[in-house]
């Protein structure tokens, strides 16, 4: 099966405090509530509140946008090669010699699930900062800390400090698979548009987060069987939280946070959330729904994180 793909070219350097207001750190990727929410924030500043309400309570009725986390993608020559969140119930410990660095593997191309789930082992690679790269290289992404200056406003005296920007090297693309209800195609894509051009992340005033993106449906999923596994952050509706414990195969759980940011209030805390996350396996096709984090003493609009699954078939403990 072929799936809708937002490949994303980054510009510049990526900030996603692992902290609300933590600049001296940064995720790697982001998380689908993340890019939803950041997704979100550029369809209001096209289309209007009015819009994206409509949107909004669409989406809290039923998943008219499902979307993935973010991922690596390695361009070489004219192929792409899409990275997936190693499933939990996979072992690769018996496709190794050195059973550590079997175990630090988070991140595998398509085309080495497909063989293992064949019987045949991951293929060639080289583990590369917990990805199984097809093709050696010193590294996919580089964390570096970036001086900055302040000055008070009063005394013009300056104090110096620091955030970290996330850079990729420069064949290695980010990309996310999406399904998006036909109504809603167009704005969607204009949206993320948008969202380029302003920038993902923090630090966008001085570039940070700023990217192209190309829509492709070149994401093929062959393998089929009785179990799913996670490609976004999930949180459960009522009726799946009865049955979560008998279902569940293996899982990890994250945890996510921050500041609202509304072009009314941006200094107020959001409720924390903890979501499934990617990797995770399922003995059932789960759905989620949105979670609303709305601020005690916040009126201006409700606040939502995005809890929807995103998954693709799996055979369990291959």
């Amino acid at each position: 099966m072929a799936y809708k793909v937002a490949l994303i070219k980054p510009k510049g350097p990526l900030n996603l405090g692992k902290k609300a207001g933590d600049l001296t750190s940064s995720k790697i990727l982001p998380g689908s509530d993340q890019l939803f929410s950041a997704l979100l924030n550029a369809f209001s500043l096209f289309y209007g509140s009015g819009e994206t309400k409509a949107f909004l309570e669409a989406l809290v009725e039923k998943p008219v946008l499902k979307l993935s986390s973010l991922f690596p993608a390695q361009v070489i020559g004219e192929k792409i090669y899409y990275f997936v969140p190693k499933p939990l119930t996979l072992d690769l410990t018996s496709y190794f010699s050195d059973v550590k660095i079997a175990k630090k593997i988070e991140y595998l191309p398509v085309e080495s699930l497909e063989k293992i789930a064949k019987g045949e082992g991951p293929g060639e690679g080289y583990v590369v900062q917990k990805a199984y790269l097809p093709v050696e290289k010193e590294y996919w992404y580089q964390s570096r800390e970036i001086p900055r200056v302040a000055l008070d406003r009063i005394t013009y005296s300056s104090n110096i400090y620091y955030c970290t920007g996330i850079t990729f090297a420069e064949n290695v693309y980010l990309y996310f698979l999406y399904e998006i209800a036909p109504e809603w195609k167009t704005k969607f894509e204009t949206a993320l548009r948008v969202l380029a051009d302003e920038g993902l992340g923090g630090e966008r005033t001085y570039g940070f987060g700023q990217f192209s993106v190309e829509f492709r449906e070149d994401f093929s999923w062959l393998l089929q069987g009785e179990y799913m596994f996670l490609l976004s952050n999930y949180y459960p509706n009522k009726d799946e939280l009865v049955k979560i414990t008998e279902v569940v195969q293996a899982y990890t759980l994250v945890e996510s946070g921050g500041f609202v940011y509304s072009r009314s209030d941006r200094g107020v805390r959001k409720k924390s959330v903890r979501f499934f996350g990617p990797g995770s396996v399922f003995g059932f096709k789960p759905v989620g729904r949105l979670v609303d984090v709305t601020p005690k003493y916040f009126t201006e609009h409700p606040v939502y994180r995005y809890g929807y699954a995103f998954t693709l078939p799996w055979k369990g403990g291959i």
